[in-house]
């Protein structure tokens, strides 16, 4: 009934209905634009995931109502011994979609966890995942050591004129005490 009228309308004053939409879109131009690049980015996204384009339309009240009727009437009818053999003999999802599903599931609700933590403001998780100050000096010090010890090896690479020793399996002992010199009166 409504979309009957809804096209009865139209066509009685569709010159009227267009001018109205042109100065809509132009009122709000740049929203306009906006709002169709959105919408090109989201159906590009789902056409690169197989996903089919997104058709939303209205429904009037007696649709929704026939619509949500069939639906208790299939998801509540009892089902007989035959149909649910034959349903759990079918073949499944198979078990790593499963596993991709199930730690897509818990990594999304980890991020939503946090997200709220973080838009609570309480901050909870956040401070448990900040390290502390002394951690972060910690960390900067370790960095700046093996940046350090990154450019000693690179210049040493680049002075170096011989090959590398072979390590000893010796340890080296501390600095020796002075010999006396075999001639007196001359030290070295």
């Amino acid at each position: 009934m409504k979309r009957e009228n809804a096209a009865r309308y139209y066509a009685a004053h569709a010159d009227e209905v267009k001018q109205r939409k042109r100065e809509k879109y132009w009122a709000d131009h740049e929203k306009s634009l906006a709002d169709q690049r959105r919408y090109r980015a989201r159906e590009k996204w789902r056409r690169a995931n197989g996903l089919p384009p997104q058709r939303l339309h209205r429904v009037t009240g007696t649709e929704r109502k026939t619509n949500l009727a069939a639906a208790e009437a299939f998801f509540t009818r009892a089902r007989t011994a035959e149909e649910i053999t034959r349903l759990r003999n079918e073949r499944g999802t198979p078990r790593y979609l499963i596993d991709q599903f199930e730690r897509a599931n818990a990594r999304d609700r980890a991020a939503a966890h946090y997200a709220e933590s973080v838009n609570r403001g309480d901050g909870r998780l956040e401070q448990q995942l900040r390290p502390t100050r002394a951690e972060r000096k910690a960390m900067a010090r370790a960095d700046e050591e093996a940046r350090m010890d990154a450019v000693a090896a690179a210049i040493n690479d680049r002075l170096r004129t011989q090959p590398k020793a072979p390590a000893r399996s010796m340890p080296v002992a501390g600095p020796q005490p002075p010999t006396a010199s075999a001639r007196p009166g001359r030290s070295r």
